[in-house]
Formats: structure tokens, C-alpha cells, sequence
């Protein structure tokens, strides 16, 4: 993700003024902004990076807090409460099967535990409330001027096909499993969720996403 964002960087390059800055300010990784420039932005945007910033946050905020100009926009879009977790609720299904709506977070969770894998240290997602990054904004000098969640039904060609794009390197490989081992926790996770996110004939393959949107004027 990084590597394809610095290539969008330094392709974008040209467009950047003189002496305002060069693709390589744009590189940083989200925590590690510099705490000032010798300018000032009137605003930063962000879509589907600020979920994968678990680690820190906070730094996030502190950081961008840091580049804007006084009354700058910091709008965004990222993976926010219940991302990821199926929608079909059926009072007679769960009793039939209490297993039946696992989400597909859960379900890699679950699954990584039984394997005896520290899950929450190799979950590398974020997904907060509104509640909860609204308060972060808050806290770190921004008045927060909207923010919601919104669920997005995503077609997807399988919930094996979506792990190899978005949990393969970043928890799989990183846990150590060999190829063979990653291929049969992935097809255990697909099995795990098709309940909730297998249509059948008409949809297919679907998660719910649900994305937080917010704007964000900086004090």
C-alpha cells in the first residue's frame, strides 16, 4: 500500500508548486508526519488508509493537527464499528446454529486463536465509533463538523479472494504460515461466514462494509 502510494506521489509531482514542498513530504507513513513544515495546508483528505493506522491514532490526528493552517479541513473516509461483520439476522437460524453470523473479522480472529495465534497483536484494523474518533478529534484540537457511519453492501468474487488482497501479507504471512496452512485458513474463514455473506445465485459473495466519514475543522 505504501509502495503504490508513493508512486501516486511521485507521479502527482509535477503539480506541486515550487517551494512547496516534493513527493517526498507526501511519503511519510500515517504516525509520522513531521511535526511541521515550512508551510501550511489548507486541508488533508484521507480515504481507506486511517483503519489500517492501529498503532497510534492519536498520532495520526497530532500529526495532521500539525500541517494544517489554522481553520483547515481534515476530511476523510475509513473502516469504522461493525466494518466487516455479516447483516443476516435470523432468530431461527441462531438457533439452529449459534455460529451461523460470525463476522468475517471474527471469523479471521477466531480462527487465528484456534492456531493458538495472539489475535488482537496480529489484527492490524481500526475501526472506531463515531463516539470514540469524534472524541480523538476533539481532544486534539479539531471541531468536528460531521461524522456518521454509512453500511456499504461490497460485491466480492469470494471471501477467499478478499483475504489474499487484505489479510494474506498483512497476517498470514506475517504470522509465520506457509502457503499450504494459509490456503486452508482462508478457506476455513469463507466456510465460517458463508451464512451471512453467500446469496446464493443472485448476489454471490458480499460484505457489509461500514465506512466513517467525517470533516474536521482544525481550532
Amino acid at each position: 500500500i505504501q509502495a503504490s502510494f508513493i508512486a501516486d506521489a511521485q507521479n502527482l509531482s509535477a503539480s506541486i508548486p515550487p517551494n512547496h514542498g516534493s513527493a517526498s513530504d507526501l511519503a511519510h507513513p500515517a504516525g509520522d508526519i513531521p511535526a511541521s513544515f515550512d508551510y501550511k495546508f489548507d486541508a488533508v483528505f484521507t480515504n481507506a488508509a486511517l483503519h489500517w493506522c492501529k498503532r497510534d491514532p492519536v498520532g495520526v490526528i497530532r500529526g495532521v493537527a500539525g500541517v494544517l493552517k489554522k481553520g483547515g479541513r481534515f476530511v476523510g473516509e475509513m473502516g469504522g464499528y461493525m466494518n466487516c461483520v455479516g447483516m443476516l439476522l435470523s432468530s431461527s437460524v441462531l438457533t439452529q446454529n449459534s455460529k451461523a453470523f460470525e463476522g468475517v473479522c471474527s471469523a479471521i480472529c477466531n480462527a487465528l486463536s484456534r492456531r493458538g495465534y495472539d489475535a488482537e497483536a496480529l489484527d492490524p484494523w481500526y475501526f472506531p465509533s463515531t463516539q470514540t474518533y469524534s472524541a480523538l478529534l476533539s481532544s486534539n484540537g479539531f471541531t468536528v463538523n460531521h461524522i456518521s457511519l454509512t453500511p456499504r453492501l461490497t460485491p466480492v468474487s469470494s471471501i477467499v479472494d478478499w483475504q489474499r488482497s487484505f489479510v494474506l501479507g498483512p497476517i498470514l504471512e506475517k504470522a509465520g504460515m506457509n502457503k499450504e496452512e494459509c490456503e486452508t485458513f482462508m478457506e476455513e474463514v469463507q466456510e465460517m461466514v458463508r451464512r451471512d455473506c453467500w446469496d446464493g445465485e443472485e448476489q454471490g459473495w458480499g460484505i457489509m462494509y461500514v465506512r466513517l466519514r467525517f470533516s474536521a475543522t482544525l481550532q
